[in-house]
C-alpha cells in the first residue's frame, strides 16, 4: 500500500483515495518536499497514464479505421444506405478524441503512423466479421493517409459493388 505524509498523523493511501493522494502529490511536487513524496508509486502512476493514453489512441484509431472500411467495402446497398450515418457520426466523434489526445502530445503525434498500423490490423479483422466478410476481401494495408484518416471530412467513396468474399 502506498502512503503519503499528509500531516505528520494523517497518511493518504493511494490505493483508498486516489484523487486525494494525486492531489497530495501535486502540493509535495510544487512545494519542492522531496520527502512527502511517494516516488516510486508516482513514477508508476505517471507510467499507467501514458500506457493508457496509448491505448485509448489506439482504440479511437480502431474505430475510426473499422467504421472507413465499411462505409467504403459494406456490402448490400440497404445496409449501407440504413448505417452509413451512424458510422460517420461515429468516426467524426472518434476522430476528435484523437485529435484532442495529439494536441497534448507532441511524442505520440510523432508515432501516429505507427499506432496506425497496429490499429488497422485489428479493425481491419473486426471490420471483415461485422460485415460477414472474409478478413482477404479488405486491403491488406491501411489504403488512407494518416492525414485522411483523422480529417474530420475525409469519408472514403464506397466501392462499386463491393466484391467481398461472403463467409
Amino acid at each position: 500500500m502506498h502512503m503519503l505524509a499528509r500531516t505528520d498523523q494523517e497518511k493518504i493511501s493511494r490505493d483508498e483515495d486516489f484523487p486525494a493522494w494525486v492531489l497530495d502529490q501535486a502540493k509535495a511536487l510544487r512545494l519542492h518536499k522531496p520527502r512527502a513524496i511517494d516516488w516510486e508509486a508516482l513514477a508508476d502512476q505517471l507510467d499507467d497514464m501514458y500506457s493508457q493514453v496509448k491505448v485509448d489512441l489506439g482504440g479511437d484509431l480502431r474505430v475510426i479505421l473499422q467504421h472507413l472500411l465499411k462505409l467504403q467495402f459494406q456490402p448490400g446497398d440497404n445496409e449501407w444506405k440504413r448505417r452509413a450515418r451512424g458510422w460517420k457520426v461515429s468516426a467524426t466523434e472518434h476522430r476528435n478524441r484523437v485529435c484532442s489526445i495529439l494536441e497534448d502530445s507532441r511524442s505520440l503525434r510523432k508515432k501516429l503512423p505507427e499506432a496506425l498500423a497496429r490499429a488497422y490490423s485489428g479493425a481491419r479483422k473486426e471490420a471483415a466479421l461485422q460485415m460477414d466478410l472474409e478478413e482477404r476481401a479488405l486491403p491488406a494495408k491501411c489504403p488512407w493517409t494518416t492525414e485522411q484518416v483523422i480529417d474530420l471530412d475525409f469519408f472514403p467513396e464506397r466501392a462499386p459493388s463491393s466484391n467481398g468474399h461472403r463467409r
